[in-house]
């Protein structure tokens, strides 16, 4: 499996439990239809492992980055479309706010003990800071992509030394060039390990490797 496929494999076994059976078959809907770049990319930052425990946890905290940044994304868009001011849509408006507080908070849950958990709430309280539930967005758009990008490497190196500069400046660049609206993960990964030219927001020219 790809970086996408292992993501949303960990992601829907994380909501596997869920009850009501509808709540749930909402979430596995959204998560089936996600991109998962944000996991994705937590992966694709994390060391190649051949021992399968390792590669489980390095999945596990792609799970929570994908959930929480799921949630969060979907919080977003209703305050956006406000679908309570509708009678008709006020009930589908109430599932949806429910499916994206139990994401943020599965995907908390996946990496409250690692050492993404402070990135994790920091990224969860600036949202609730710049965007009361029920409000239009008060932030410009690509602040939560722009944390999230962040936590997606904090989370994949977890297994390392920690994230250093030069990969938080890459998701710093990933964040100017995308906005608000990710790639498809592919492409996101393929944009992170590429070196930006110097003042270019991001454009990719030669490859990051390390001589």
């Amino acid at each position: 499996m790809n970086e996408a496929a292992k993501t949303r494999h960990a992601a829907l076994d994380a909501v596997d439990d869920v009850e009501p059976s509808r709540l749930r078959q909402h979430i596995i809907d959204l998560l089936e239809n996600g991109l998962m770049a944000p996991g994705a990319l937590t992966l694709s930052c994390a060391p190649s492992e051949e021992d399968y425990q390792l590669q489980s946890t390095s999945e596990t905290r792609a799970a929570g980055v994908q959930l929480i940044y799921e949630g969060l994304r979907l919080t977003r868009d209703l305050a956006r479309r406000q679908p309570w001011e509708n009678p008709e849509s006020r009930k589908e408006g109430d599932l949806e706010i429910l499916a994206a507080d139990v994401m943020v908070s599965r995907g908390f849950a996946l990496l409250s003990h690692t050492p993404a958990a402070d990135k994790a709430v920091e990224t969860i309280q600036h949202f609730g800071r710049t965007q009361p539930r029920g409000t239009p967005p008060k932030h410009p758009d690509g602040d939560l992509e722009a944390d999230v990008l962040e936590l997606a490497v904090i989370a994949g190196t977890a297994d390392t030394d920690g994230a250093d500069s030069k990969f938080l400046d890459r998701a710093t660049s990933l964040s100017n060039r995308f906005g608000a609206q990710f790639p498809p993960a592919e492409q996101l990964i393929t944009a992170f390990h590429e070196r930006p030219i110097a003042g270019s927001m991001g454009t990719p020219a030669e490859d990051l490797s390390d001589d």
